[in-house]
């Protein structure tokens, strides 16, 4: 297995975490279509390297938003 490869799991993991009502296919089809366009062969066509920036952004924002929310609550 690739490090980009690996890298992409392990952010899936932890994005199911957070949010654990979006499928495996959710996630995978909104980046490839944040990487690639809304094109139908996005799916197909997204290489691990163009969606690791992509993956990655979302994933800060999302702890960013989380981290907001604990010491809103806390």
């Amino acid at each position: 297995m690739t490090p980009e490869r690996r890298e992409v799991l392990n952010i899936l993991a932890e994005l199911s975490e957070l949010r654990p009502d979006i499928r495996m296919g959710q996630w995978m089809l909104m980046f490839a279509d944040a990487a690639l366009g809304t094109k139908p062969e996005s799916i197909y066509d997204v290489e691990d390297g163009e969606l690791l920036p992509v993956m990655r952004r979302f994933l800060e924002s999302r702890r960013e938003a989380a981290a907001v929310a604990v010491a809103a609550a806390g």
